[in-house]
């Protein structure tokens, strides 16, 4: 069996990596953009993702916090982390 290396496998992404301005941009945009995947069944699934929650929750690459108003009261803690600045 033979290894294909992707064209791209040689660069390093962290070379150069987004702005945090840009960042920030798209950040700002996402929520708007994805309105209608949570209107079509995504806020559904998002609520029954998290229905069972309980205690010290985190929650790992949360993003612009749309999973926030679906967790329950039951949720003693919440912890957030989101890998991108």
């Amino acid at each position: 069996m033979t290894d294909i290396a992707h064209p791209d496998s040689n660069v390093d992404a962290s070379a150069n990596p987004p702005s945090p301005g840009w960042l920030r941009i798209l950040a700002r945009l996402y929520d708007p953009t994805v309105w209608v995947g949570e209107l079509a069944g995504m806020r559904h699934r998002r609520a029954a993702l998290v229905a069972n929650a309980y205690g010290r929750v985190v929650e790992i690459g949360a993003g612009t916090g749309l999973n926030i108003p679906h967790y329950p009261a039951d949720v003693a803690e919440l912890i957030l982390t989101e890998p991108e600045p």
